[in-house]
């Protein structure tokens, strides 16, 4: 079957019904993809064009299929001839059909194309963020992060597990290009449903919650140093307006988490209400006090990553800065003369 064959049996109609993605299309909706908290998205032309009024992408269904799974358009190809094979339903049955409860909440899994990055790769991420090799091996060990690549760009990728959500970046540090040519930091494809990290956060005795995806690989670096890593987990939130819902924070019970948080108002802003829900259910919670650390270059340090890089004398005279886990677990917490760091 030819691609053009495979447009006249799915349209993007049929092709959201049949990737089961949430949400119904019509020319006003919600995008099925990524966060959106009012309709930014249409579908028209009889379902044969669409556009993201949030990003400005638009096109075909091959298109469509691109930015939803966040795959090459040559992949998206290949994905349109298999649903075509697969599913030949005239277009108005299968877009209007309704959905059942159970077929609604089955999501779409955003990690089906990844894989384990080359210990090239990994040394190229290494040299990028500015953090050990073997912070950012464990983050790969413990299937958060991943690669994928095209023919010009390879993107390093912090992927929920299960595959509700996952966030891009180029590995060449440049920016990524969207379909209508503009370019954004990072690419964030899904609905983020929890922080990352959360539900694989069961075995670890002590967390170290951040905010974005360098930060994250910063964290897991601080774990590889500890010499306890089993005892350490990481979350991290995609977002300072990210939020834990009630029984989000409730499986943290039990635990002891540090906020390490961005230093801007936003950030701060974030990283307060974070601890506060946590309080809240009864999790013992603190803030990490970057108190005007500066940077090897005499810039303010304003999240973890930045802190990796820390200035000698700053180093060599605060141990919080040495060694920012300094009290997070119990047989240094009793040592410790830390308070002035807590809330």
């Amino acid at each position: 079957m030819t691609i053009k064959e495979a447009k006249r049996v799915i349209n993007i109609y049929s092709a959201w019904e049949l990737l089961n993605l949430p949400g119904k299309p019509g020319k006003s909706c919600k995008a099925p993809h990524r966060e959106d908290r009012s309709p930014s998205f249409s579908v028209y032309e009889n379902g044969n064009r669409f556009k993201d009024f949030g990003t400005g992408e638009n096109g075909d269904v091959v298109v469509f299929i691109s930015v939803v799974l966040g795959i090459t358009e040559s992949l998206a190809c290949k994905e349109l001839i298999k649903l075509a094979s697969g599913e030949k339903l005239p277009f108005t049955a299968v877009a209007h059909s309704p959905k059942d409860k159970k077929t609604q909440e089955k999501d779409l899994n955003f990690s089906k194309y990844l894989r384990l990055g080359s210990e090239d790769e990994l040394y190229q991420l290494a040299e990028l963020r500015g953090i050990g090799f073997q912070g950012i091996k464990l983050a790969q060990d413990r299937g958060h992060l991943r690669f994928s690549s095209n023919k010009a760009d390879t993107l390093w990728t912090l992927a929920d597990i299960g595959g509700a959500f996952r966030q891009d970046r180029l590995l060449s540090g440049s920016r990524v290009r969207l379909k209508d040519g503009n370019k954004v930091k990072t690419r964030t494809l899904g609905k983020l449903k929890h922080p990352l990290g959360l539900t694989e956060i069961g075995p670890y005795k002590y967390v170290l919650l951040v905010e974005g995806g360098p930060d994250f690989l910063a964290a897991n670096y601080l774990i590889t140093q500890s010499k306890q890593k089993d005892l350490f987990g990481v979350i991290a939130m995609f977002g300072a307006y990210q939020e834990f819902s009630r029984e989000q924070a409730r499986n943290l019970k039990g635990k002891r988490v540090r906020v390490f948080p961005h230093m801007d108002e936003a950030g701060m802003k974030g990283a307060k209400n974070w601890s506060s829900s946590l309080k809240y259910v009864g999790v013992d919670t603190d803030i990490y006090d970057f108190d005007k650390t500066k940077s090897n270059d005499g810039n303010l340090i304003t999240d973890l990553n930045d802190l990796l890089r820390a200035n000698l004398d700053d180093w060599d005279n605060d141990p919080l800065i040495r060694n920012p886990l300094l009290g997070l677990s119990e047989r240094s917490y009793k040592n410790a003369e830390i308070s002035k760091q807590y809330e």
